[in-house]
């Protein structure tokens, strides 16, 4: 995100060294569904919280939710990357 100073914190994904990396095809949406999705992400790119990035090795689809209240979540499919990365000793607990 920006506004975190790198030398503070800083993320890496550990991934196996002999997987290769995986773009997804894009998977067409509902018209319907496009408009809702559209607008999420122009909201994420607006507060910083998402960025475009030109080069990219790996490529995950995004996946439309319908919440309970007829709106949209918008989530990512990371099941590629998630299989392409050793398994932690101590996962995240569960929080609720």
């Amino acid at each position: 995100m920006t506004g975190i100073n790198s030398n503070i914190v800083e993320h890496e994904i550990k991934i196996y060294p002999d997987v290769k990396p995986v773009q997804e095809y894009l998977h067409p949406d509902h018209p319907n569904k496009a408009v809702s999705i559209k607008s999420e992400v122009e909201i994420f790119l607006r507060v910083g919280f998402i960025y475009l990035v030109p080069l990219i090795d790996w490529v995950s689809n995004i996946v439309p939710v319908m919440k309970k209240d007829g709106k949209i979540r918008v989530c990512v499919n990371y099941w590629d990357v998630n299989h392409a990365c050793p398994k932690q000793n101590h996962p995240t607990p569960f929080i609720d």
